[in-house]
């Protein structure tokens, strides 16, 4: 079973590496016909390329979502872990959601101390936790509403939420939120597509730092998901890169 299984993840790595690659040609000719670089188009061309070029994108994500979850379940993943505070990589982000929270009509609120203290901490790919995270509370919250993330102590470590005030989550959904292409939850406000695979990704990044993920919700009233990350990790911090192997 576990040879089957690491063919299957070979087998997912190869298909999706090789078909990012014409994708992204396609992206690229449709942005070029977006931008006007290759003549003028009538509203209908225009509308349709709008289109097009939405699907590319929406694919590209999960192509590379795909890519994210095998190479961390085959142990392909390492960590470039370093001493870092975690407003820092908060604040890496925040103007760009910032934009989107304007955009969207939305309330973005922070609230992080500057006296955290510096934890072990790959930058990239908390970041990517924290974008996935920040995406479904914006995905799931309509206009109007509050986005919270905020950053405290606990008693191993610190702990970060993103706290939306939107739709909510089902009770029967919430024990599959985290597992690979589920979409129980609830539609998106604006009709946004996901991948099924943003909290999957999560949840792994989160237990290769040594930490823990985990969500409260209710329908009507919004969601919080939280994930800690310790003062100390099992991974040798003096490793330039410490792979997934090692750090659970």
């Amino acid at each position: 079973l576990n040879k089957v299984s690491e063919l299957k993840d070979e087998f997912l790595g190869i298909a999706a590496h090789d078909m990012r690659t014409p994708l992204t040609v396609i992206k690229g000719w449709s942005d070029l016909f977006l931008e006007g670089m290759l003549g003028d188009l009538n509203s209908e061309q225009n509308e349709a390329i709008e289109s097009m070029s939405q699907q590319v994108r929406t694919m590209l994500e999960l192509i590379n979502d795909l890519l994210d979850v095998t190479k961390i379940e085959s142990g392909k993943v390492q960590l470039n872990l370093g001493k870092h505070k975690i407003q820092d990589v908060i604040d890496q982000h925040w103007k760009s959601y910032s934009l989107l929270a304007t955009k969207k009509a939305i309330t973005l609120h922070k609230e992080v101390h500057d006296d955290l203290p510096e934890i072990p901490l790959d930058k990239e790919r908390i970041s990517q936790v924290l974008n996935n995270l920040l995406s479904n509370a914006f995905k799931f919250s309509p206009r109007g509403s509050l986005i919270t993330v905020s950053a405290e102590l606990c008693e191993n470590g610190i702990t970060i939420a993103v706290m939306d005030t939107g739709v909510g989550i089902p009770e029967e959904a919430m024990h599959k939120m985290f597992k690979k292409f589920s979409q129980a939850g609830p539609r998106a406000t604006e009709g946004e597509k996901g991948t099924g695979l943003g909290l999957a990704i999560v949840k792994k990044i989160v237990e290769m730092h040594g930490g823990t993920v985990w969500v409260k919700s209710k329908v009507g009233e919004g969601s919080t998901f939280n994930f800690t990350l310790p003062f100390e990790n099992k991974c040798d911090l003096n490793k330039k890169n410490t792979s997934v192997e090692d750090a659970v």
